[in-house]
């Protein structure tokens, strides 16, 4: 999986953190509240976002698998 150089962290009033995905046309976040904010339905941010939450579910999963 190679890191997206458009990802970045997110802090709102320094209070809550999340993952954020920029664009020259959309921009995404995934906070740890479990809230998710994106300038459209179907921005490509929010896309970014859920394929790299996604990987990273499937690499932990890869390791506990190979722990087990």
């Amino acid at each position: 999986m190679t890191i997206d150089p458009q990802l970045s962290l997110v802090s709102l009033r320094n209070e809550i953190r999340g993952l954020g995905h920029t664009a020259p046309s959309s921009a995404a976040v995934v906070l740890t509240d479990a809230r998710i904010i994106a300038d459209r339905a179907d921005s490509p941010s929010l896309h970014a976002l859920r394929t790299c939450v996604n990987g990273g579910l499937e690499l932990s999963q890869t390791a506990v698998d190979t722990l087990g």
